[in-house]
């Protein structure tokens, strides 16, 4: 599906989606309690399916409606599964340890751009501890063997999600385990995120960020606190806080939690630090923590009159798509002035944008960030493959209409 926006003047309050990386984790958690759990969750997204899917496949029960989504787990684990983790990266990461503590017979599949992005360190490091893959890398990915406890030794720049996978799964092995993450820890508030979710459910393991270590006892069981609540998504709120302020629109966003754990919730902070700066000021802004905000971002820098530099970047090479060569693509594409450097983005901003069209590679954030972009160009933004926005955001351009939005759908 391909959606044209054109400019128009913007109103209105917007509430922001649950966040799916909550969602992820508390649905995991929710299946190894080995019972029922009620997840307050208004929306769900593709990648989201693709979790919920992977829980049936495992032997839950799971009932959803428009409120909330039912877990039960009493019924115990299945022996072999075949998990379909849709275009969700995510998923697939958190359950291929999953699968190895609990001892599955497990084969994945994938879809999109999924089966090409690399697993191969987390797959090298299982390989170490008990687990049998019938190959190094990419999907279909069939894996046996159970999980041992032991030291888990992990880069701290490839992959949070490796990270997240192993505390999900080492609570339930046989001994105590220590995570030693190598260098720089990226993306650390997921990694919190995932230990404060693993609390609600009674799972203990201690992060000293100092040492770069995780500690995470054997032996401990999953509780079900009965009735979970996942809260406004900050990623996808960083889309319409930028709208609000490139445009000047009356936009009052809601559903986010100030005191939220989740990383992206940076984006005040970033987007204050960047209207703070003075005309054909230099802004530098480190993306180290907070990967998902760039293609928003660099529309927002593109609405200042100055260079805006976005580093720590490296990541956005193996998302849906290589994030940072179609970032600044989108930008380009719309008439603005973007340029990849090393391991980040240069964005020289004029202050407006001219519309163009916008080919989105089945990357939700790209199709997003240009609706918003389309509220400081001149002429109208044509996004091609819109509908790759259902990854994460389903209703996203319904709320954008709901605002004020003109936009026109062809198929």
């Amino acid at each position: 599906m391909d959606i044209t926006v054109k400019s128009a003047k913007l109103s209105g309050e917007v509430s922001v989606v649950d966040s799916k990386s909550e969602a992820h984790r508390k649905l995991i958690c929710s299946l190894l309690s080995f019972d029922k759990t009620v997840l307050n969750c208004k929306n769900t997204s593709d990648d989201i399916k693709a979790t919920v899917s992977c829980l049936k496949s495992l032997g839950g029960d799971v009932l959803q409606d428009e409120n909330c989504i039912n877990i039960d787990s009493q019924k115990g684990i299945k022996e072999t599964a075949v998990l379909n983790c849709g275009e969700s990266g995510s998923t697939l990461r958190f359950f291929i340890p999953v699968v190895c503590a609990l001892g599955v017979n497990a084969t994945f599949i994938g879809e999109g751009r999924l089966p090409e992005r690399t697993n191969a360190v987390l797959i090298d490091l299982l390989s170490k501890k008990g687990c049998v893959f019938d190959k190094p890398d990419g999907l279909p990915l069939s894996v046996t063997g159970k999980l041992e406890s032991g030291i888990f030794e992990i880069p701290g720049n490839i992959s949070s999600q490796y990270i997240s996978g192993l505390l999900f799964a080492l609570p339930l092995s046989d001994g105590d385990s220590v995570i030693k993450i190598l260098g720089n820890t990226e993306s650390t508030p997921y990694i919190e995120l995932t230990i404060e979710a693993l609390s609600e459910f009674g799972i203990k393991a201690d992060f000293d960020k100092e040492n770069n270590v995780i500690r995470v006892c054997g032996n401990q069981k999953y509780k079900s606190p009965e009735k979970v609540n996942v809260h406004g998504d900050w990623s996808n709120g960083a889309f319409w806080l930028c709208l609000k302020e490139i445009s000047g629109n009356d936009i009052i966003v809601k559903n986010l939690k100030d005191n939220s754990v989740q990383g992206d919730r940076a984006i005040v902070r970033i987007i204050e630090k960047i209207k703070a700066a003075h005309s054909g000021e230099i802004v530098t802004v480190d993306c180290t923590q907070i990967p998902d905000l760039v293609p928003v971002l660099t529309v927002f820098a593109s609405s200042r009159i100055g260079e805006t530099v976005f580093t720590g970047c490296e990541r956005l090479k193996i998302k849906e798509s290589d994030r940072i060569k179609t970032t600044v693509e989108m930008i380009n594409n719309l008439g603005g002035a973007a340029e990849e450097i090393d391991g980040g983005i240069r964005i020289n901003g004029k202050g407006r944008l001219a519309g163009g069209t916008v080919w989105c590679y089945n990357d939700h954030r790209i199709a997003m960030s240009s609706a918003v972009a389309s509220s400081i160009c001149d002429k109208d933004v044509t996004i091609k493959g819109a509908q790759c926005v259902n990854k994460s955001y389903p209703g996203f351009f319904d709320k954008f209409e709901r605002l004020g939005a003109v936009i026109e759908r062809s198929i």
